[in-house]
């Protein structure tokens, strides 16, 4: 009667890692107390609250990974290394990012410690496209909070995510 898509199959992978595994895992136990509940109901909304559920735990993390990835594509790799030697972007970030999956520093620079960076006049420049894709984050965020309740509602918020990735 239909599909149900977990792992790569559903593009269930964190943009900056590429990792995908625990995801995968994370969606299969989403999905097989939804599969169980349409068996029983044959109601086709029982699998929408799998969709429902991976997006609320997942969705708008996924989403700032791409943002910053669009955005970092777009930058010479000089330029990223530029922001690693000036301490705003930490390796261990990344090295954490590789094996967690989590974009967000778990210490973000305070506004009186970037201030005494030294050198950052140097990458000052990037200073709106960083504001952007940050204001991008948080509407990343409500979006996926807003994720439809019900397959309906997917034509409009689809719209939104394409308005909020161009």
């Amino acid at each position: 009667r239909g599909v149900a898509l977990v792992g790569d199959a559903a593009s269930q992978v964190m943009p900056l890692s590429g990792s995908g595994t625990g995801l995968s895992a994370h969606a299969a136990l989403l999905l097989a107390p939804a599969m169980v509940r349409y068996v029983r109901s044959g109601n086709a909304a029982d699998l929408w609250e799998y969709s429902r559920a991976y997006h609320a735990a997942v969705g708008a993390e996924q989403l700032r990974q791409d943002l910053v990835t669009r955005m970092a594509r777009t930058l010479p790799a000089a330029r990223i290394q530029q922001f690693a030697d000036l301490g705003i972007l930490q390796i261990d970030d990344f090295r954490r990012i590789q094996a967690e999956g989590c974009m967000i520093p778990k210490k973000l620079l305070t506004r009186a410690q970037v201030s005494r960076v030294p050198g950052l006049p140097r990458v000052l420049d990037l200073a709106p496209r960083a504001a952007s894709v940050a204001a991008s984050f948080l509407a990343a965020e409500l979006l996926y909070r807003n994720y439809p309740k019900d397959p309906s509602g997917i034509v409009r918020w689809s719209g939104k995510l394409r308005h909020l990735l161009s």
